[in-house]
């Protein structure tokens, strides 16, 4: 980088930048948090759970054969 590069950087994009990343990585957090302990609930309760086990060993490509 040159001299004239570097005077020309403002900070203060950068710190908004920082700033806008960080409430995204955030509301991202919450988002999965929430996710997860929904999913869970529901894993524990049993219920909205139905269906077959899948066999150990089986595959998209085992199915594909069958």
């Amino acid at each position: 980088m040159d001299y004239a590069t570097l005077k020309a950087l403002k900070p203060s994009e950068f710190t908004e930048a920082a700033d806008g990343y960080r409430s995204v990585s955030s509301m991202a957090d919450h988002a999965y948090a929430s996710a997860e302990q929904q999913i869970t609930t529901r894993l524990r309760s049993g219920s909205g759970l139905s269906g077959r086990a899948v066999p150990s060993g089986w595959t998209a490509r085992t199915a594909a054969r069958t």
